[in-house]
């Protein structure tokens, strides 16, 4: 139940297969033969471009970012204290 996988490519390789534009501001994410939730991955996301002003525009493209990757399941009290959780 682990889910681990490797994760060796560039991110310009990624950049260039994908055709998406890096995010800015960002420390370059290392080759890891076995990443598990909560190290960082890179992923390739649709972003929303926004004008100058910060208003939403109706262009989208596909931008490249690092993220930690993980998962809060349903079950944890995490999730269920928004709804009340008692622990």
């Amino acid at each position: 139940m682990c889910g681990c996988y490797a994760a060796s490519r560039k991110p310009e390789d990624l950049a260039l297969e994908f055709e998406a534009v890096p995010a800015g501001g960002q420390s370059p994410v290392p080759a890891d033969y076995n990443v598990a939730p909560t190290k960082d991955v890179h992923v390739v996301r649709w972003k929303k471009e926004r004008d100058a002003e910060g208003a939403l525009t109706r262009g989208v493209h596909r931008e490249l970012r690092a993220v930690r990757w993980g998962l809060v399941p349903s079950w944890s009290c995490r999730t269920r204290r928004r709804r009340g959780c008692s622990r």
